[in-house]
């Protein structure tokens, strides 16, 4: 869905009726959290897709001359994508590579750009052990490439976003295998070797890359977001604002001190000032339960799992009890399925705390001792 199909689909506030209260879900924020549910899928298949490619991949050396250029190649995707977005609704001269510079400057690459910074500077360090510090740093210097300096700063990658839009990728590749030169040429050590493989090797390497992609791509719904408000007097894309985060978890942290009569109206103040707060869920359910499903149905609006915080409060309920007696086993086995009612939750919820009391049930028959 575009930019412009989500504007003209969310423009009405929406009403709640939840278990404690009628919360209201403005047009606003309704636009922003399609963009940002748009943008959380369109990072999920990028990191999918990167992850593809990596896995192909069969040394550090490899590793180093391919990720930057994949990533970027991801990247220009994704800001067309967000250049559609734009354009639907009439920012006609927003083009590709104007978006593309912006999109670097906001810092939107940064996390990507800073994992693979961290990359090239262990493999860099490596080296530094092997050959003499003065002739090593001037060996980079005459051999760097024409867009990558000392840092992955906002200009150099804002040249280095010129050029990549001009289809110059060749000539932006150079930085690239320059690091593998430089691995190529620590080769003849076989303890560096070793710990340069290492680095491809380790799991924390590529979950790190992993994740650095996914939320250098979910960052650009910010961005979006962002540049459709700007110059509006009430967003028309409504984020959760620091501030109103802040506040929701400071009632939220008082909800147990407030008195009972208030709870429920404390409690519509929370979810409106930050509807994917996942502890004020938990309270939710706890003290009011959600036996008709609207819980649920709001959290889906705004992208919540409500039925896994169900599965969760189920299966801890009967985890906290000490079942020390047959008498308590049929206690806590009774208890369950008025539980499940109350949170309007389908047997399979049930189904991982069923198999604990059944592995306390086996306990008790082999007579050890569960209290």
């Amino acid at each position: 869905m575009l930019l412009k199909e989500m504007l003209e689909e969310y423009q009405n506030d929406v009403a709640y009726n939840l278990p404690f209260g009628e919360v209201t879900l403005t047009g606003a924020r309704q636009v922003y959290f399609e963009i940002r549910a748009k943008y959380v899928n369109l990072a999920a298949r990028a990191r999918d897709d990167f992850t593809k490619e990596y896995e192909t991949y069969e040394s550090t050396r490899e590793m180093v001359s391919r990720t930057y250029l994949k990533f970027y190649t991801i990247w220009d995707d994704i800001v067309e994508e967000a250049c559609k977005d734009l354009v639907s609704i009439g920012y006609y001269e927003l083009d590709e590579s104007t978006l593309y510079k912006i999109s670097v400057k906001r810092g939107c690459t940064r996390f990507f750009d800073d994992a693979y910074q961290e990359i090239k500077d262990e493999v860099s360090d490596i080296k530094e052990e092997l050959t003499n510090r003065e002739n090593y740093r001037e060996e980079q210097k005459n051999s760097r490439g024409r867009w990558v300096g000392s840092t992955f700063g906002g200009g150099i990658l804002n040249a280095y976003a010129h050029q990549a839009k001009l289809g110059m990728m060749n000539a932006a590749s150079g930085a690239a295998y320059n690091i593998v030169n430089a691995i190529g040429n620590a080769a003849d050590e076989k303890d560096a070797v070793a710990k340069i493989e290492k680095i491809y090797q380790s799991k924390e390497t590529k979950e790190t890359l992993q994740q650095a992609v996914f939320m250098s791509i979910f960052s650009v719904h910010l961005l979006v977001a962002d540049i459709l408000n700007e110059g509006e007097r009430t967003p028309l894309a409504e984020e959760i604002s620091q501030e109103q985060s802040e506040r929701a978890q400071r009632l939220c942290n008082n909800i147990q001190h407030i008195p009972e009569e208030n709870r429920k109206e404390v409690l519509v103040s929370i979810f409106e000032l930050d509807p994917k707060l996942e502890i004020a869920y938990e309270y939710a359910l706890l003290l009011y339960g959600d036996e008709g499903g609207t819980l649920e149905e709001f959290g889906h609006e705004v992208r919540f799992n409500v039925a896994e915080k169900k599965e969760e409060l189920i299966s801890r309920s009967v985890r906290v009890v000490k079942i020390g007696t047959q008498a308590e086993l049929k206690m806590a086995r009774d208890s369950l399925p008025r539980l499940c009612q109350r949170f309007g939750a389908t047997d399979e919820m049930a189904d991982e705390a069923n198999a604990y009391l059944d592995s306390i049930q086996e306990k008790l028959e082999e007579g050890i001792d569960n209290s």
